[in-house]
């Protein structure tokens, strides 16, 4: 019988605690630059939020694939990781 919770069961729960506490600290930081007296809730605190929440997400996806399901598409990933890269000088992006 195959369990679905196996990925998660068999992660490095440690690691992932690490993930997830360096990422509640930085969205915490983040809202302490913009502390006005009272608790405000800037968009740019909300934007770092649910990009953590979206990378969580991804990432107990992805756990669920065989790791053979990447072997025919290296050239792909490569290439898509080189413009994810180097999109972060595109301005305005």
């Amino acid at each position: 019988m195959n369990n679905k919770l196996s990925p998660i069961k068999s992660a490095d729960k440690l690691i992932l605690l690490a993930v997830l506490l360096l990422g509640s600290i930085s969205v915490l930081m983040l809202e302490s630059t913009v502390y006005d007296g009272g608790l405000v809730i800037s968009r740019l605190v909300i934007v770092q939020a649910a990009a953590y929440i979206i990378g969580f997400l991804i990432l107990f996806g992805i756990q669920y694939l065989d790791y053979r399901f990447f072997l025919g598409l290296e050239k792909f990933l490569y290439i898509s990781a080189i413009f994810f890269l180097l999109s972060v000088y595109i301005p305005g992006l």
